[in-house]
């Protein structure tokens, strides 16, 4: 594909996947220069695409601005050979469960676009590459989704790795092709934000407390928490031992930890729950991500990041759609999800600068 098609059609499903609004303005022509490392003329050809697409419009003087009336889901569809998704299902789980958040997605985008659905069931103690070879069959009309969930994910995306299938993997990464996740980063800086904003800034990174592998968006959160803290001149701590009393001994210190983030909402709710037995009194600060919890209780009194399964799931289908008439060796996406922070009923009322009452920044 022409490279400025190419780039004209990221810049479309950005615009789908709400990085881009109506009214809002995109990149000008030196911007795209930059982001995309292309000459002047490329960027050009990069707008009028885009106009040509009936998703943007210039003002003179001004810049290149989404339309109100952008439609780019039949651009896509307009492009697309897909007629069929396979979705491999490992554990959709309890219709509260992020699997079944991002199946609800891609089901209601196929739905939309009148795309057929078939599911895969596939039980992760008996996988092997028999198991899964026959829905991998490739054909020039279905496209492939997996959800990173549990240790057969892994399996299933090697044996998808071939060049004449179309796959796209969600809340992970997997090099060769495209992906799907939510916008870790984005969702570190919110928090280390709301927390320095309130004169928070001893903050320490619980790494490697989770009860399973380590994942990419553990990485990438510590990762967002590293860059947060040096944009802000503030010293990174992080404890990765995997040992609660290591966090009660810092919060115990000489000089303590104001604040502990946890890459995801179940161990930081169980840290809460350690603190209350350990006696901790002290106004300390727990926060996690993903605005999701396997317990019954803990979440309501959280700073946390809203991750949109939803989205992932509906943005998977696009990507898709999108890919489904591009050379094979074009370089593989990674569409990032935008999220959410998330402030309720917390203990922060202790610094006196927190309102007490919560709710959504």
């Amino acid at each position: 594909m022409v490279l400025y098609k190419e780039i004209a059609e990221q810049l479309a499903l950005q615009i789908k996947n709400g990085h881009f609004k109506s009214g809002d303005r995109i990149f000008s022509r030196k911007e795209l220069c930059k982001e995309f490392n292309i000459s002047g003329m490329t960027a050009v050809r990069v707008h009028d695409e885009l106009k040509q697409m009936g998703i943007v419009r210039k003002i003179k003087g001004r810049g290149v601005f989404v339309t109100d009336s952008a439609d780019i889901t039949g651009y896509l569809q307009s492009k697309s050979l897909l007629k069929k998704i396979v979705f491999f299902k490992f554990n959709i789980g309890t219709p509260s469960s992020f699997c079944h958040q991002i199946f609800n997605g891609i089901e209601a985008r196929a739905m939309e676009l009148n795309i057929d659905l078939r599911g895969e069931f596939i039980n992760p103690n008996n996988i092997s590459e028999k198991t899964i070879e026959f829905p991998c069959s490739p054909k020039p009309d279905e496209g492939y989704i997996v959800i990173a969930s549990g240790p057969a994910y892994l399996l299933t995306g090697a044996l998808l790795l071939r060049k004449e299938i179309r796959t796209v993997f969600i809340d992970s990464i997997m090099v060769g092709t495209d992906c799907v996740l939510t916008d870790n980063f984005s969702g570190m800086e919110q928090i280390v934000a709301y927390l320095t904003s309130r004169n928070i800034t001893k903050i320490i990174f619980a790494q490697k407390f989770c009860p399973y592998e380590v994942s990419i968006n553990e990485s990438e959160r510590a990762l967002g928490y590293k860059m947060a803290m040096e944009k802000r001149f503030l010293q990174p701590r992080f404890i990765d031992s995997g040992s609660f009393n290591d966090l009660i001994i810092a919060i115990k210190d000489k000089n303590p930890a104001e604040a502990i983030m946890f890459p995801q909402d179940d161990v930081a709710i169980k840290f809460k729950e350690i603190m209350l037995e350990a006696g901790i009194r002290k106004p300390i600060v727990v926060t996690g991500f993903d605005d999701f919890t396997n317990l019954n209780h803990g979440i309501e009194k959280l700073i946390t990041v809203r991750v949109d399964h939803f989205k992932l799931g509906t943005t998977a289908v696009d990507l898709l759609l999108k890919n489904s008439h591009i050379a094979s060796n074009i370089t593989p996406d990674i569409v990032r999800v935008p999220c959410k922070l998330i402030v309720r009923n917390t203990d922060m009322q202790f610094y006196g600068t927190h309102n007490q009452k919560g709710g959504e920044k």
